[in-house]
C-alpha cells in the first residue's frame, strides 16, 4: 500500500462544489534521511468544506509537519516564482491572511480560479490533527486532518496554504541492482512511485472514507527535485510531462531549512508534470543517480590485491617483497583515490543524489 489519499468532506449539500488544485512536491534523494514531500492547497468555495484529509502511507506525526506558507506569505519574490507569473501584495492585511494580484489582466478573464486572485491564509497549527491508520492491527499510514471550518474569514473567493512532511518512506526506493559490478560502482538506480487515491493501493478504512464523498480534484502540479547528477531515464506518464529547470537562487532559503549542502541551489533540478481534472492519478518514474560505492569499491581492490600476490608467489616472487610491494602500491591507490574523490565533492560539494 503506496498511494496518497486526498479528500474533504462539506459542512453542507448544495449546487456548488469546492474546487482544489494540489502543488505536489518531492525531494528525491540518495540522503533519504532529507528527502520530504510537500502540499500546497489552493481552492475556491473553501467555506462550504469542514475538513480536507490527507493519508500518506508511512507514519508521521506533528514533529515531522513544517508549515510552509509563511515563507511566501513574506516574500513576493518566492511568491512569482513559485506561481511563474508576476504578482502583487494588496494591502497589509492580517497576520493570517494576505491577498495577491495577479499582473496579467488575462488571468482575471480565463474563468480558471488558479490563475485568480487569491489570500494565503495561514493556518492554526491547533487546525492539525495526526491520526495513524492501522490494517490488520497494523499501522500503514497516517492521516492529517485540517478544520478548513475554522478558517473565519469567510470573504475570501480563492485561498492557499501549503506545507511540508519531512519524511518520504514508500514512495522512493533505491535499489542496488545493476547490469554490471563495475556499473554499480558509480551510478544506483531508484523508483518514486506516486500514486493519488489509487483505490487498490490504499487502505480499506482509507478507501470508505473517500467514497463516501464526491472527490475531483480540478487541477495537480508535480515536482520531483533532484541533482544535477541525477537523470530521469523513465516516467509512466510522459504525456504529462512539461519541463525540467534549475532552481533559481532565490529558493536558496526555502530549500535550506531542511536539505544539507543546499545552498549550492544551481545544482538542483525541478522535473515538471501536470494534469488536470482527475479523481485518481499514478506515475512512475525511474531514475539513475552519481554515487561512489567505496564497499564494492574495497572488495574489488582487495581482490586483485590478493590475487596478485597469489600469481606473484606462484612465478617464484619473494614473499616478504611482495608484501612490501603491495602495501605500498595499495598506499599508492588509496591517495589516487582519496584525490579523485575530494576533487569530486569540490565540483559536486558533497551532493551524491
Amino acid at each position: 500500500m503506496n498511494s496518497i489519499g486526498i479528500w474533504w468532506d462539506r459542512i453542507r449539500n448544495g449546487t456548488s462544489e469546492p474546487q482544489i488544485h494540489l502543488d505536489l512536491n518531492l525531494w528525491a534523494a540518495k540522503q533519504t534521511e532529507n528527502n520530504y514531500i510537500e502540499f500546497g492547497f489552493k481552492i475556491k468555495e473553501y467555506a462550504i468544506i469542514n475538513k480536507l484529509y490527507i493519508f500518506l502511507p508511512f507514519q508521521f506525526s506533528k514533529n515531522d509537519f513544517e508549515d510552509k506558507t509563511r515563507y511566501f506569505f513574506d516574500s513576493q519574490d518566492l511568491s512569482c516564482l513559485l506561481f511563474n507569473q508576476e504578482m502583487t501584495f494588496v494591502g497589509n492585511g492580517s497576520s493570517s491572511y494576505k491577498k495577491i494580484k495577479y499582473h496579467l489582466a488575462d488571468n482575471a478573464n480565463s474563468g480558471d480560479f488558479t490563475k485568480a486572485d487569491f489570500f494565503y491564509c495561514i493556518l492554526n497549527s491547533d487546525w492539525f490533527n495526526f491520526e495513524d491508520i492501522k490494517d490488520n492491527n497494523k499501522v500503514v499510514g497516517t492521516k492529517l486532518s485540517i478544520d478548513i471550518n475554522k478558517i473565519q474569514n469567510k470573504n475570501m473567493d480563492v485561498i492557499y496554504f501549503r506545507f511540508r512532511i519531512k519524511k518520504l518512506i514508500n514512495l522512493y526506493k533505491a535499489t542496488g541492482q545493476n547490469n554490471f559490478i563495475i556499473e554499480g560502482l558509480i551510478k544506483k538506480l531508484a523508483l518514486i512511485e506516486i500514486n493519488v487515491n489509487s483505490v487498490r493501493k490504499l487502505p480499506r478504512v482509507i478507501v470508505d472514507e473517500i467514497f463516501t464523498q464526491s472527490i475531483k480534484i480540478h487541477s495537480m502540479n508535480l515536482f520531483i527535485m533532484t541533482n544535477v547528477t541525477t537523470n530521469l531515464i523513465f516516467d509512466s506518464n510522459s504525456k504529462d510531462y512539461v519541463n525540467a529547470r534549475r532552481l533559481e537562487y532565490l529558493w536558496k532559503d526555502y530549500v535550506d531549512k531542511t536539505v544539507d549542502n543546499s545552498h549550492d541551489i544551481a545544482n538542483i533540478l525541478a522535473y515538471q508534470w501536470k494534469k488536470k481534472d482527475f479523481f485518481s492519478y499514478a506515475m512512475l518514474a525511474k531514475i539513475e543517480y552519481s554515487v561512489i560505492d567505496y564497499y564494492l569499491f574495497s572488495i574489488m581492490l582487495l581482490g586483485i590485491i590478493v590475487f596478485s600476490m597469489v600469481g606473484s608467489i606462484i612465478s617464484g616472487g619473494r614473499l616478504i617483497s611482495i608484501i612490501i610491494h603491495w602495501i605500498f602500491s595499495f598506499f599508492t591507490i588509496f591517495v589516487i583515490a582519496v584525490s579523485f574523490y575530494k576533487i569530486w565533492k569540490a565540483i559536486f560539494r558533497g551532493r551524491h543524489i
